[in-house]
């Protein structure tokens, strides 16, 4: 009888453990507000935050991993990650191998250029691909940022980076002419030193302009996961009904967010 009492109880905590178990996510923390690594080597910023409540509201607990972006996706496909939450745009290229959440944030693309950079007064996307013709411009390797700049800017040059602050030290030591960033990741950085050598150049980019950045930014799913993506679209869901996804927003980017 006792066998089969303790047989009992531990059949009744499977589904417990089961609920229990941590959310691995696949982040490249080099994206500030997006995601970055404190001084203290903690994994910090707007992803970080909102993944975080958004596994309360499953009740799984979230464990980040950092990882390079451009190895992101081949590691939730062969299992070393339930998901991927990095500032990672939707976009139909990817949705061929991986399922997305609904969008949680907007994109914004800017470009960067040198205060001394020649007529820089530039209004449009049509003369912004006109004036860099001819010029070097730095992004991330694997973004969407890099399509998009390789399908639309073909007389400029595209020089790709793992890392964003290699991007920014380029940038300053004159190797490429133009850096583009996501807007957020440049209120972080267009700061200082920088600020008074550097500024935006042409007009804001987005999914609007040019399909390859995306919908916006989701979480990435294995295509068989279609429950998790239910649980976690209600959970992003939720965040945004209880004002939590703004609070975080105006905390780390400095705005609200335009998807409800």
């Amino acid at each position: 009888m006792k066998s089969i009492a303790r047989l009992a109880l531990c059949l009744s905590l499977f589904p417990a453990v089961a609920q229990a178990q941590p959310l691995r996510i696949g982040t490249s923390a080099d994206a500030p507000p997006w995601e970055s690594v404190d001084a203290n080597g903690k994994l910090v910023g707007f992803d970080i935050d909102l993944g975080n409540e958004i596994c309360a509201r499953i009740k799984r607990e979230c464990q980040f991993t950092n990882q390079a972006f451009d190895g992101l996706l081949p590691a939730l496909l062969v299992k070393k990650f339930d998901a991927l939450m990095t500032s990672m745009a939707i976009t139909e290229k990817r949705k061929e191998s991986v399922n997305f959440t609904r969008p949680y944030a907007p994109i914004v693309i800017r470009l960067v250029a040198a205060k001394t950079f020649p007529d820089r007064n530039i209004e449009t996307v049509p003369a912004l691909v006109s004036r860099l013709a001819g010029k070097v411009i730095g992004c991330q390797r694997g973004s969407t940022q890099e399509a998009m700049l390789k399908a639309h800017f073909p007389k400029a040059t595209i020089r790709t980076y793992a890392r964003i602050d290699e991007i920014i030290a380029d940038l300053k030591a004159g190797r490429i002419d133009v850096a583009s960033l996501n807007g957020a990741n440049w209120q972080r950085q267009l700061v200082g030193e920088l600020a008074e050598k550097y500024d935006y150049l042409g007009p804001k980019l987005s999914g609007d302009t040019f399909k390859e950045l995306g919908e916006g930014y989701g979480i990435a799913l294995r295509k068989e996961d279609v429950e998790l993506q239910k649980q976690l679209d209600g959970a992003i869901e939720a965040v945004f009904a209880d004002g939590t996804a703004d609070k975080l927003a105006e905390k780390w980017l400095g705005f609200s967010l335009s998807f409800k």
